[in-house]
């Protein structure tokens, strides 16, 4: 979610209207996610690792939401929050809020999002390591924050 934020963050920057950031957000949430970071090995642990699926969701979602607001608040102290910033930030992290909610609710009509959602993270044949994918991740944050100043 970090990664997609700060993504966001770039894109509302330069984009300026709201309406158009948040579609244009929500499309590069789906474009990054084909990119192999290791978020199919996390999956593949937390179902293997835990019984309360939910809980996982809840909790790495909070974690990663506040990992998010830290390293923004760090790196990114001049961040201006206009209407487009905000609005192309939220259009990153809802693709991820609905899967999540589907992850808790399992509601049929999401089902179908849930799978589109799923198979982009395949388009490309590769897996790396979670670790290897937190840590890129974080490398490209760093970076698409220090090119920003």
């Amino acid at each position: 979610i970090t990664t997609h934020a700060t993504i966001g963050i770039l894109i509302g920057e330069r984009v300026g209207n709201p309406i158009l950031g948040f579609f244009l957000g929500a499309f590069s949430h789906f474009i990054c996610d084909i990119i192999p970071h290791g978020d199919t090995q996390f999956d593949a642990l937390a179902d293997k690792t835990f019984k309360n699926r939910k809980a996982v969701t809840y909790i790495a979602a909070t974690i990663d939401y506040i990992l998010m607001l830290m390293m923004l608040w760090f790196l990114a102290p001049t961040l201006t929050l206009s209407p487009s910033v905000v609005a192309t930030t939220i259009g990153t992290i809802v693709p991820d809020m609905l899967w999540a909610w589907y992850d808790i609710v399992k509601w049929k009509i999401f089902a179908s999002y849930q799978k589109l959602h799923h198979d982009l993270h395949k388009v490309l044949p590769l897996d790396i390591p979670y670790w290897l994918g937190l840590l890129y991740q974080i490398l490209l944050v760093v970076f698409l924050i220090r090119i920003r100043s």
